[in-house]
């Protein structure tokens, strides 16, 4: 805990803010058109005043700064997952990122989506605390299951995630994990689509090919998407809107409204578990 004006406030929280802050100071000195506007699809869209995710950052690697632009609730919601994760593995090497959107968003090459700044690419983590310096395929003898499992708790943890694209093959190892710890089956049901017999719709985690050596992550980005929507930013709307992007609480709906609900039925049902998958 750190004393702050009189308040104890826990160290984690101090330190985000501080980035924050710093970000803002730059932010809010750019003229009028510093809101960060998502339009449009991932798959069919563009990114406006997009932020650069910020590089070097303890636990995580860039591996191309050119693509690394996203909208503030992405930032934010990395941030945390950033901090649960290394309270569960503090001596970790950083994940590796892949690639965000452009500057401007629009195509991206090698991608079908990555338009309007709400996907990332997240590596995947190697056994025995090996550092990456990019995206690298995993198989049984190489993935680090339990720390790539609490990477995706952690993510799930912050309620901003839409959907997550990773090949079958990793789901089941993951899948596996996860109940030797403890979870229950019906809420892992919700997440992983195709841990199990057949393919389930509507799960958070879903099978495409290809996503072997990385974690195809989609945020949710409410404020930037609703900017994407006004036809007109008057003087107040935009200082609302900008303020919201960057302190506003990223969670789609409250996840403490029923308390017999599990930790991870909680996730799967407050990040994208209840909405229809999309076009990767």
């Amino acid at each position: 805990m750190t004393r702050c004006r009189g308040f104890d406030v826990p160290s984690g929280v101090c330190l985000s803010l501080v980035i924050f802050l710093t970000m803002l100071s730059t932010i809010f000195a750019q003229p009028v058109d510093a809101v960060t506007i998502s339009t449009g699809e991932p798959f069919r869209g563009s990114l406006i005043n997009g932020v650069q995710f910020p590089s070097p950052l303890h636990g995580y690697r860039l591996t191309d700064e050119n693509c690394s632009f996203t909208t503030p609730e992405v930032v934010g919601a990395l941030l945390e997952a950033a901090e649960g994760f290394k309270a569960m593995y503090p001596d970790s090497c950083d994940v590796v990122l892949g690639d965000f959107s452009a500057k401007g968003g629009g195509r991206l090459k090698h991608h079908k989506s990555h338009q309007n700044g709400r996907d990332v690419d997240i590596g995947l983590f190697v056994k025995d605390n090996v550092p990456l310096d990019r995206l690298v395929p995993m198989n049984s003898s190489r993935l680090d299951v339990a720390k790539t499992w609490c990477e995706i708790r952690s993510l799930l943890s912050t309620q901003c995630v839409e959907h997550i694209f990773l090949d079958r093959s990793i789901q089941v190892r993951l899948y596996r994990q996860a109940l030797s710890e403890g979870a229950d089956p019906d809420d892992l049901a919700k997440i992983f689509a195709n841990a199990g017999a057949g393919t389930k719709p509507g799960c958070i985690i879903q099978h495409v090919p290809g996503h072997v050596s990385h974690m195809h992550v989609r945020f949710f980005a409410p404020w930037s998407t609703l900017a994407g929507t006004l036809k007109k930013f008057e003087p107040r709307r935009q200082t609302v809107i900008e303020t919201a992007q960057w302190f506003s609480p990223q969670q789609q709906a409250d996840p403490s409204a029923n308390s017999s609900e599990t930790e991870l039925n909680k996730m799967a049902k407050y990040n994208g578990g209840i909405r229809g998958l999309t076009y990767y």
